[in-house]
């Protein structure tokens, strides 16, 4: 469960707008997202889109803790070249949401893994390196990293079987694996809120 004192705000990538995630409204700050692309090269624009914005960077200072996390997209990295690429821009996203906040916390998911028949053993070791390298390198005392992507993967780097949805071409994770994301994330959250002040 998470801290009743935490209030979340999550942002709708298709609407483009944070949203209050209790009562479900609309909050009237609209963020860019250029062309809708959660990938951690996306992110990078995205965190700078907000640096730009000084409304926008006034609205995100107010925030004590902010989570990202890529699509499974993400996890289709097509060559070594996109993998370096990747790396560069959640470090990228990193120093800049920094710029605005020195002592914001930072929550960073891994990709969740594809499905078997929709990924390859190529795909499969990028993204594995990816979330090591995340996992090995990017934590600090404001910024921890929940590895979605292994404690949703099967042996073999895909999703698990027990995660996945009936429909064959669905990525997605079903219930049993987002309530699985959701704890982590809770788990997280809730040993960050004794450090706030009350």
């Amino acid at each position: 469960m998470l801290d009743s004192k935490i209030e979340l705000h999550d942002f709708n990538a298709n609407l483009q707008r944070l949203r209050n995630s209790l009562t479900r409204k609309n909050l009237p700050t609209k963020i860019h997202v250029p062309d809708g692309n959660t990938n951690s090269d996306g992110l990078a624009l995205f965190a700078q889109a907000i640096i730009d914005n000084l409304k926008m960077a006034d609205e995100v200072r107010q925030y004590d803790t902010i989570i990202l996390k890529s699509c499974y997209s993400a996890s289709a990295i097509k060559s070594n070249e996109q993998l370096e690429k990747f790396k560069h821009g959640l470090s990228e996203t990193i120093m800049n949401l920094r710029r605005l906040s020195p002592n914001l916390h930072l929550v960073i998911l891994t990709p969740p893994p594809r499905r078997r028949w929709l990924t390859s053993t190529d795909e499969i070791e990028r993204v594995r390196t990816f979330c090591d390298w995340a996992v090995s390198t990017l934590p600090d005392e404001n910024l921890a990293v929940i590895d979605l992507h292994n404690k949703l993967s099967s042996k073999n780097g895909t999703l698990a079987k027990k995660y996945c949805r009936s429909l064959p071409f669905d990525q997605h994770p079903n219930e049993k694996g987002s309530r699985l994301g959701l704890q982590l994330i809770c788990d997280q959250l809730n040993m960050i809120r004794p450090k706030q002040p009350i």
